[in-house]
C-alpha cells in the first residue's frame, strides 16, 4: 500500500521535470521531421522514416507512462522510471565516450601550434561527472529510503 503522506522526494520531482522536457524535445523532433518528410518531393526512404518515427513515439510513450505512474505513486512507476534513467545513462555514455566524432568535427579538432590536450581531458572529466551524477540520481530515485517510502515499497526509517 502506498503511503500518501510521504513527501515527494527531490529525485522524483527532478525525474518528472526531466522526463517531460525530454518527451517534449522528442515530440518537437517528430513533428519537424514529419513536416519535412511531407514537404519533400522525393522522400529518401519511407520505411526507414516510419521505423524512426515509431522509435521516437515509443520513447515519448515510455516517458509519458513513467511520469503518470510516478505521479500516481505506483511501484511500477519506479521500475519504468529506473529504465528511463538507465536509458539516459546509456545515452550520455554513448555520446561522451563511445560515439566516433563526425568528419566535420575533425577539422575543428586539428592540432595547432601550442595546443594542449586540456580540452579533451576536460571533456572526459565532465562526461565522467555527468555519469556519476546520473548514477547518484538512479540510486536516489529507485533505492533511496525517501523514494521507496514515496512508492510504498519500504517504510522510511
Amino acid at each position: 500500500m502506498t503511503d500518501t503522506s510521504a513527501p515527494r522526494p527531490k529525485s522524483v520531482l527532478l525525474f518528472q521535470v526531466a522526463a517531460v522536457l525530454i518527451a517534449l524535445a522528442f515530440a518537437i523532433g517528430v513533428i519537424r521531421a514529419g513536416l519535412g518528410f511531407a514537404q519533400s518531393l522525393r522522400p529518401a526512404d519511407p520505411l526507414a522514416f516510419a521505423f524512426w518515427g515509431a522509435r521516437q513515439l515509443a520513447v515519448i510513450g515510455t516517458l509519458a507512462t513513467a511520469v503518470i505512474l510516478v505521479h500516481k505513486r505506483k511501484p511500477a512507476g519506479r521500475i519504468v522510471g529506473l529504465v528511463c534513467l538507465a536509458g539516459m545513462f546509456g545515452a550520455v555514455a554513448w555520446t561522451q565516450f563511445i560515439q566516433a566524432p563526425s568528419p566535420s568535427d575533425a577539422l575543428a579538432t586539428l592540432p595547432y601550434e601550442g595546443q594542449s590536450g586540456v580540452g579533451e581531458i576536460t571533456e572526459y572529466v565532465t562526461g565522467a561527472l555527468m555519469l556519476l551524477a546520473l548514477a547518484y540520481w538512479f540510486h536516489a530515485f529507485g533505492f533511496g529510503s525517501r523514494a521507496r517510502s514515496y512508492f510504498g515499497t519500504a517504510p522510511c526509517p
